[in-house]
């Protein structure tokens, strides 16, 4: 699996999941089925594809994208639409005691919190096992009107251990990767666009279990893993809008190095 735009393809080396939108092989541009190019068989199930006024739809850039509308003042919420990649015994990673990085390209086409949240408190997951106590994901936050955000990376269980990185604007593509790792101590970082933003120490992290979640479909009781668009729920649930172009999962912690070469193996596709 080939995969770059620069002279170095992106890291395989525990590479257990990786779906590429723009590429045929991954997605052809219908049906509600992408497949994994590791060859591990972790395809996904696309929900609520191509129905218009929610669901994902394809763009330009071999991106998926929730479109959602805003008439006037007001926000019509997407439809739930989301990815599942299941829950194999061969993704049932545990934060308890696994090295996990979670890597997504993605690019914010708009903010907006549910009508009963404010800006500053109105979030979703775009890439991550569950969305509530124990979890672990990529989050989009809401952070002062429907052009500012931010990003973070994020551990949930008996606390919630979180990394933020702000001056997220609409209309920018980006990556981010999410490291959680427990060899050496129990330490969590997140980086954009290759680049570190920050590091600290997490724990208090128990099992994942299906009684641990939320039952609705963008925050899945089971504890699947999956890539979601912005919820169509309440409180300080987000909408919005969002492209996802990639993502992957690796069953170790990329070293810094490692989390550069992914970037600059796929940054000349995304003109960045």
């Amino acid at each position: 699996m080939a995969t770059y735009y620069s002279n170095r393809p992106i890291v395989t080396d525990g590479l257990v999941l990786y779906h590429d939108f723009g590429n045929p092989k991954c997605y052809s541009g219908t049906g509600t089925t992408c497949y994994d190019l590791t060859g591990n068989n972790h395809d996904g199930a696309i929900s609520g594809s191509y129905t218009g006024s929610g669901g994902f739809v394809t763009e330009s850039l071999g991106g998926l994208y929730t479109p959602d509308t805003k008439p006037g003042n007001s926000y019509s919420l997407v439809n739930n639409a989301y990815i599942s990649f299941g829950l194999p015994s061969s993704l049932d990673f545990q934060p308890s005691t696994d090295d996990i990085t979670l890597v997504v390209w993605h690019k914010i086409n708009y903010f907006a919190p549910h009508p009963s949240a404010d800006y500053s408190n109105a979030s979703w997951r775009i890439w991550g096992r569950g969305a509530f106590q124990n979890s672990i994901g990529i989050d989009v936050v809401s952070y002062t009107d429907e052009t500012t955000g931010y990003i973070r990376g994020i551990v949930r269980g008996s606390s919630a251990f979180s990394i933020n990185k702000t001056g997220i604007t609409t209309g920018s593509l980006h990556q981010t990767t999410y490291i959680y790792k427990q060899t050496g101590g129990v330490t969590h970082s997140l980086y954009v666009d290759g680049k570190f933003v920050n590091s600290s120490n997490a724990g208090g992290i128990q099992q994942m279990t299906g009684s641990s979640f939320d039952g609705t479909p963008a925050s899945p009781g089971d504890g699947r893993w999956m890539l979601t668009g912005p919820y169509a729920g309440s409180g300080n649930q987000a909408s919005g809008s969002i492209t996802v172009y990639n993502c992957s999962l690796y069953n170790k912690a990329l070293s810094a190095d490692e989390v550069k070469q992914n970037f600059e193996a796929l940054r000349g596709r995304y003109d960045i």
